[in-house]
């Protein structure tokens, strides 16, 4: 199994689950950073690798980001919002998450909840739409929370960092 792992809370609860369900050695992280990743979110990722013992990629997805936002400008005469990146953002990691899949031999799985599915904080174009399994897509962010103070208490470890911001994009 692949799970892209950003540091942030949903892929910091995913990954200890899949490691438990599978055994480590069949497990696979991809971190893909862009600029606007913080290291506090860099930094989760290696800790939470190294505790669990997954091998972990990074692909950054600098140059993909800025190949959409140039045509994009190039295309509209203007600069593209937030919100505009993060749909490059989501469209990037998964074309990179599947081909990693195929590389890999692996099954992605997806670190989409249901809350973010109700309130349609995803995109069709993302990883979600091509995993073979979510763990999470039927928890509200809320159960997402108390699963990861589970996980902390019990791996004896702070493996999912539940105070994620640090105010950064």
């Amino acid at each position: 199994a692949i799970v892209c792992t950003s540091g942030g809370l949903d892929s910091s609860v995913t990954l200890p689950i899949i490691v438990e369900a599978m055994g480590k050695e069949n497990v696979y992280a991809l971190s893909m950073p862009t600029k606007y990743n913080s290291d506090l979110t860099k930094s989760n990722v290696k800790q939470l690798c190294d505790v669990l013992g997954v091998k972990l990629y990074w692909e950054t997805l600098n140059k993909v980001q800025d190949s959409f936002v140039n045509a994009f400008t190039d295309t509209f005469n203007v600069k593209p919002q937030p919100l505009q990146i993060s749909t490059f953002d989501a469209v990037g990691r998964t074309v990179a998450g599947i081909a990693a899949s195929q590389h890999l031999q692996a099954g992605l799985v997806s670190t989409s909840n249901h809350t973010e599915i109700v309130l349609n904080w995803f995109s069709w174009h993302d990883i979600s739409t091509a995993a073979v399994y979510g763990p999470l897509a039927d928890l509200s962010k809320v159960e997402i929370y108390e699963l990861g103070a589970y996980i902390n208490k019990k791996w004896k470890n702070i493996l999912v960092n539940i105070y994620v911001n640090d105010n950064t994009l």
